[in-house]
């Protein structure tokens, strides 16, 4: 059994999820967003206590704002780091 994500990996999946929504790929991106529910690596939230709570791929979409492109605009900035 693979080991619990991190939160940078859950955030991946997350924008990867996100990407693929905004392409020709909506059935893998519905796939992948099923896989995620299952497998619980939905970025979890905190209550004001600090505890952590699950939370579906659609609570963090609409809570949660992060731009359709930012995982291509950090691909980029990464390939561009290479350069510098």
């Amino acid at each position: 059994m693979a080991a619990a994500p991190t939160q940078i990996e859950a955030e991946l999946y997350y924008l990867i999820a996100r990407f693929l929504q905004s392409g020709p790929c909506n059935k893998y991106a519905q796939v992948l967003v099923q896989e995620l529910e299952e497998h619980q690596l939905i970025p979890r939230r905190l209550d004001w206590e600090g505890k952590e709570h699950r939370r579906s791929f659609e609570d963090l979409t609409v809570r949660v704002h992060y731009g359709m492109g930012l995982l291509l605009r950090l691909c980029i900035e990464a390939d561009l780091q290479n350069y510098l």
